[in-house]
């Protein structure tokens, strides 16, 4: 049997091509830096876009979790961009549950102080989903733990970013300063 390829070719053929419009979430992470220090500071900002063709339904989430040498500083709950967010130990959930309307963003940012023991890199994972996204890697509202999953930035690069799965990843180095002093007399 011949395959269709268009209109009436083969014979009796027909072809319907149909666009499905739904929300399409993406996520981008950056905290602007690509070092930091031991005991200093790290502003993330989250950046949620709807890239589809309608606004999202339902509860859109972001799940970010902090490594180990990074904890939250802030109050919990804390709102941002019609989002609430809680912390959990390291992990930060954020729910959104009006529209984010075809082609709009919003932005989530929130301070980590850096460790004094930190080790000499960082990455901190996050991850979007629900709204009514279809895509498979984003049809379910991600939770700390799904985050995990979430691929690390490809050295040179600090930041990563995946529309497959909602998945973005930011990475510092940690510098220690050490400081001796010495008197002679």
């Amino acid at each position: 049997a011949d395959l269709c390829t268009a209109n009436d070719t083969p014979a009796g053929c027909a072809v319907d091509t149909d666009t499905i419009l739904a929300p399409n979430l993406l996520l981008t992470k950056t905290d602007g830096v690509t070092q930091t220090v031991r005991g200093g500071t790290l502003v993330y900002s989250m950046t949620v876009t709807n890239a589809g063709g309608t606004p999202t339904v339902g509860t859109v989430t972001v799940a970010d979790l902090l490594p180990t040498g990074l904890t939250y500083s802030g109050a919990s709950p804390f709102t941002a961009s019609n989002f609430t967010c809680t912390v959990s130990g390291q992990g930060i959930t954020c729910d959104r549950t009006t529209a984010l309307a075809a082609g709009a963003t919003a932005t989530l940012t929130f301070t980590a102080v850096v460790s004094p023991t930190a080790p000499s890199s960082v990455i901190n994972r996050a991850r979007v989903g629900g709204g009514g996204d279809p895509t498979p890697g984003k049809s379910v509202r991600p939770t700390t733990v799904t985050v995990a999953s979430c691929l690390a930035p490809t050295p040179p690069a600090d930041t990563f970013s995946d529309s497959a799965t909602g998945c973005a990843s930011d990475s510092d180095l940690v510098n220690y300063v050490s400081l001796d002093l010495t008197k002679d007399d």
